[in-house]
């Protein structure tokens, strides 16, 4: 699985997850009446891993010396 930096989903509960993508399928929401036990299994049972962002660290500029 490739990660968009936007979330990351895995199927193992962890402990800090941040909280879920698909909690709810389409196809719930819009009320077809399709069965999709896949897509309902997958709502249930993923989580997401915190995703941090750690901004590049500026070094201090050298000072040249003559």
């Amino acid at each position: 699985m490739t990660s968009g930096l936007y979330k990351y989903v895995v199927f193992e509960e962890i402990e800090r997850s941040t909280g879920k993508v698909y909690e709810d399928p389409c196809h719930r929401i819009m009320g077809t009446g399709d069965e999709l036990p896949n897509t309902d299994w997958v709502s249930q049972n993923h989580w997401c891993v915190p995703l941090y962002y750690a901004p590049k660290v500026e070094e201090p500029a050298i000072e040249e010396t003559a």
